[in-house]
């Protein structure tokens, strides 16, 4: 029997298969894009990805937000990333808000721009992702809440690939 042949029945049956594999879900949005209120300011930087960047300034009251909305396609559970700086010190927390859930974390330290998975609030198990369940597809509203002065986020990511970690040189 040819291999060809054999290949092609193979391709085939793997195409109609309820067990073909779907494509992941990755949605990239920039910072600037979302609605801000006070004290967040857009600002700029070569080091940015696309040059813009959203922060709370130094010295600022831990207040305001930005908004946006995202459709999410499918139901099931999507995992947050955000790229952000944070100042050097004990204290950097951000909070990302969506489907009415809020998910609060200690970043971790560098103080230029590095990718971050949002993970649990729990210091017991901060390397935990934090998981948004999605029942229902459709738009839902995603916030950032004021964090600490001086937090820089440059884009956020949601995905429903466990295994995804985006890279700078890749754009979503």
């Amino acid at each position: 029997m040819d291999r060809r042949f054999i290949v092609g029945v193979l391709l085939a049956a793997a195409a109609m298969s309820p067990l073909a594999v779907k494509a992941n879900v990755v949605i990239g949005i920039e910072a600037e894009q979302f609605a801000w209120t006070t004290p967040f300011k857009v600002a700029s930087d070569p080091n940015a990805l696309d040059g813009k960047y959203v922060l709370v300034p130094k010295g600022a009251r831990p207040e305001g937000s930005g908004s946006t909305s995202v459709q999410l396609p499918s139901a099931g559970d999507y995992y947050l990333w955000v790229r952000v700086r944070a100042p050097s010190g004990a204290d950097r927390w951000l909070t990302l808000e969506i489907g009415g859930r809020r998910y609060a974390w200690q970043m971790v330290s560098p103080t230029d721009w590095h990718w971050e998975r949002v993970s649990s609030a729990d210091r017991l198990d901060a390397t935990k992702p934090a998981v948004v369940s999605v029942r229902t597809p459709g738009t839902y509203a995603l916030k950032v809440l004021a964090g600490k002065d001086g937090i820089a986020l440059n884009k956020v990511v949601i995905t429903d690939d466990a295994y995804y970690v985006p890279l700078d040189h890749c754009h979503v």
